[in-house]
């Protein structure tokens, strides 16, 4: 059995339900969950830009169980978290954003390691505007402040982020559970950091791998501003290890989705 479109029916359903959808919706002009062809045409404008936190989620996960057993809960929790994580990362969605007047130093950037007063969660926005548009400076940015960044990608894509000391951190930078996860458990992913412009030599990937086997992590990342040695990479595949990397062309991807219209500078001051 397909899943994915009854269970984006019943989640559509549950939107109407609780009307948590956007102004731009109009009931009255003829949304009919069971036609088709609006279904598909609505997924993006109505689903989508709904406030997906504020649904009855008992009620929808109930039905769902009902009409679709124990597996399409399974997969409606999973495209919650896909619909949420885009939400967060989309520039022109319904999540409110803060901003403010006040100019900032691009010295801090560059030079210090403290979040700014006007941080996100990790990472100031208009430093990911300003490297979205300069991404050639990313390798020169203080190490800290690529480890918010990093912080700042995992936190809007739906996990729970704990961001390490900066020093004394036995190697694991980034800490990440799934949303609703408990962290009292062992992480699902950890996270290894690495601005610099020289390529990432194997002897890294293999303290990373480490780690994930004294954290009990079931995968881990290596971000870099670079990318890996040959050796490096070589040793990922040849061991089998449960290593993802985000190299320099994935952060320039990840700025680029977290970037804000209107928000930030785009060169020196």
């Amino acid at each position: 059995m397909h899943f994915a479109r009854p269970v984006l029916d019943e989640i559509h359903r549950q939107v109407h339900i609780d009307e948590t959808y956007s102004w731009l919706h109009r009931p009255q002009d003829g949304c009919t969950i069971g036609d088709d062809e609006f279904f598909w045409a609505s997924t993006d404008t109505f689903v989508d830009s709904a406030n997906l936190d504020a649904l009855d989620l008992n009620s929808l996960l109930s039905r769902v169980n009902v009409n679709l057993g124990n597996r399409g809960v399974e997969i409606c929790q999973i495209l919650l978290r896909a619909l949420k994580a885009s939400q967060r990362l989309d520039p022109w969605s319904r999540v409110g954003r803060a901003e403010g007047p006040e100019a900032v130093s691009l010295a801090h950037l560059f030079q210090r390691g403290e979040a700014t007063t006007q941080v996100q969660k990790f990472f100031d926005q208009r430093f990911i505007n300003y490297l979205a548009a300069n991404w050639h400076d990313a390798e020169r940015i203080h190490w800290r402040q690529f480890e918010r960044l990093v912080a700042e990608y995992f936190d809007r894509t739906g996990y729970q982020v704990e961001l390490g000391p900066g020093s004394n951190d036995d190697g694991v930078d980034i800490r990440a559970w799934p949303e609703e996860g408990n962290r009292n458990v062992p992480p699902l992913i950890i996270v290894q950091c690495k601005r610099q412009r020289a390529k990432v030599p194997k002897v890294v990937v293999k303290a990373l791998w480490a780690d994930m086997q004294e954290e009990r992590a079931q995968r881990g990342v290596l971000a870099t501003t670079s990318s890996l040695e040959p050796g490096a990479q070589r040793t990922i595949e040849s061991r089998r290890y449960d290593i993802d990397v985000a190299d320099g062309p994935a952060i320039f991807k990840w700025l680029l989705a977290l970037r804000v219209p209107g928000v930030g500078i785009t060169s020196l001051q």
